[in-house]
């Protein structure tokens, strides 16, 4: 716990630097908007940061809490993610509005059908690199939500998870 938050620490004074760089730089090559780029300080229950902010953690191959359990429901309307890649390769993250079980969703080869009936994809990020994270803002309502890494083979190796919103 103690290393995951001072990796979290680190991460957000890497991360904040780059940020300031990119300001002054006035292009930092992403089409991210101001809402994205938002970074919540490390709180004390080790899911949720700030009022609607939820803080995954990605390694190979699963997607946890600050604390290794389960992902914390958040309340509907805008809810930011800070994704974690604290794996030994790059993974994603995709948010799935789904009524299925999020072990159960339908494949495409080694991928999760994104347009398969029942799977609704409300936000995702690019791949990130190993010891980085990345800043995710959707609108979501009301429902159930998995939580997936959709590289090709990592939600077959278990690479998922359920979250509620309410």
């Amino acid at each position: 716990m103690a290393l995951r938050h001072l990796l979290s620490v680190t991460t957000f004074a890497v991360l904040a630097a780059g940020l300031a760089l990119a300001a002054c730089s006035g292009d930092d090559g992403h089409t991210h908007d101001e809402a994205t780029a938002t970074i919540g300080l490390p709180g004390s229950n080790g899911e949720h940061h700030g009022a609607n902010e939820v803080h995954v953690y990605m390694t190979e191959y699963e997607i946890t809490s600050e604390d290794g359990g389960p992902i914390a429901s958040a309340a509907a309307g805008e809810v930011t993610f800070e994704a974690h890649n604290e794996g030994a390769i790059q993974h994603e993250l995709v948010v799935i509005k789904t009524d299925l079980d999020e072990g159960d969703l339908p494949l495409d080869g080694t991928t999760v059908d994104e347009n398969a009936t029942g799977v609704d994809v409300v936000g995702r990020t690019d791949p990130f690199d190993v010891d980085a994270a990345e800043i995710l803002t959707v609108d979501l309502a009301p429902g159930n939500y998995a939580l997936i890494c959709n590289i090709a083979g990592h939600y077959e190796l278990d690479m998922h998870a359920a979250m509620t919103v309410q």
